[in-house]
């Protein structure tokens, strides 16, 4: 039945289509098909509709099925009849096609229903085009005047970047109608919030995106690469994370789990890790004795992780327990700027595979392969 009380607007969205004829715009002249006076009877009577549409329905299960319909079939109605007014994307206020109102009518029943039934929406429903545009241009506004001001702050240019990604959608884009409500929604809430904090610092924005659950695997990364290895300095991350106000339901990637969860489980297992990690059968030296003196090379530690791990890889060095490999060469080792090399920095390096890292290192190995080639 809800169907039928969108009739007028598909029959006429299709009409135009097909025949290519459309109401004169702002005219009250009857029109083969359609008036400007019939087209406002018929929306004035879906909104008395969608107004009651609760008390047509006992099961809230069949009003949520019954909302997110018309909420798709609006939206697609919306999208039919904007590309009909001139193939592109113009603006609804600049256009004269006698189509611009039948597009303002169908956002006004989108807005009855946004009013009314929201709390029922599917958030992965994509917005309408005409919306889509309007708010790209509000959003991509906002994260350039928040970036401006964190760059005045003196905030970490990487972190500015991990959030600059998740505005790539919007900034450049001229492929519209696939941005959910939910995603909009998220960017906007977070762009709103980073802009308000008062005093704007590296760690003021960190917590609140936390907080925001932006679970980017970006900021994860980020975020953990960063966090001494004293296991006193991580209980009381881990205390600040977990105890961290998150919205639930809210996320940058609904589908994976809250940057809480992820921050939290890896505190946990690193904690863990520092507290309880035996060096097996490496003996530990006499507490007496003189340490013994490190080599020198001109890699640094990424790069000696890299090329440790090319040496397992290939089967050059055979070591089975790789954390207890990674402890003897961070003991035996040392770089021109780090004269203790962590086993935390090492292991990370080893298991990250980092194309510059990798191409810097294979120039090493070619300088070894033409001198090798020299000698014979």
């Amino acid at each position: 039945m809800h169907q039928n009380r969108l009739r007028f607007f598909e029959d006429l969205i299709l009409l135009g289509k097909l025949t290519g004829t459309a109401p004169a715009a702002k005219s009250k002249k009857q029109h083969p098909h359609f008036n400007v006076l019939e087209m406002e009877r018929e929306k004035a009577a879906v909104l008395q509709y969608l107004r009651d549409l609760d008390f047509h329905f006992y099961n809230e299960g069949e009003l949520i099925w019954t909302v997110n319909a018309y909420f798709r079939r609006v939206v697609d109605l919306i999208n039919s009849a904007y590309r009909f007014i001139a193939n592109n994307f113009a603006d609804l206020k600049k256009c004269g096609s006698p189509y611009a109102p039948v597009v303002k009518a169908l956002q006004e029943i989108l807005s009855c229903l946004e009013q009314y039934y929201g709390r029922y929406m599917n958030l992965n429903i994509d917005l309408p085009v005409p919306h889509e545009i309007q708010l790209k241009d509000a959003l991509v506004n906002s994260f350039f005047s928040f970036k401006a001001a964190a760059e005045e702050a003196n905030i970490s240019p990487a972190l500015l970047d991990i959030i600059e990604s998740a505005y790539a959608d919007f900034i450049g884009a001229e492929d519209y109608g696939k941005t959910s409500y939910g995603r909009t929604f998220y960017l906007s809430s977070l762009i709103t919030t980073l802009g308000k904090l008062t005093p704007m610092t590296t760690i003021a924005i960190e917590h609140t995106l936390i907080s925001l659950n932006f679970n980017s695997p970006a900021f994860l990364n980020y975020y953990t690469q960063k966090l001494p290895e004293d296991p006193a300095a991580l209980a009381f991350t881990l205390k600040e994370i977990n105890q961290t106000t998150a919205m639930p339901g809210f996320a940058l990637n609904p589908l994976s789990p809250t940057a809480k969860e992820q921050l939290s489980a890896w505190l946990s297992h690193e904690i863990n890790y520092l507290a309880n990690y035996s060096p097996g059968t490496i003996q530990p030296a006499p507490k007496n004795a003189a340490p013994g003196p490190k080599i020198m090379t001109t890699l640094s530690v990424p790069q000696l992780a890299h090329l440790l791990k090319l040496f397992t890889d290939t089967g050059i060095i055979v070591h089975e327990n790789k954390t207890e490999l990674l402890e003897i060469f961070t003991a035996i080792f040392r770089t021109e700027k780090t004269e203790n090399i962590s086993a935390s920095s090492m292991r990370n390096h080893y298991y990250n595979d980092d194309a510059a890292i990798g191409q810097s290192v294979q120039g090493f190995l070619k300088m070894a392969s033409d001198r090798s080639k020299g000698i014979i």
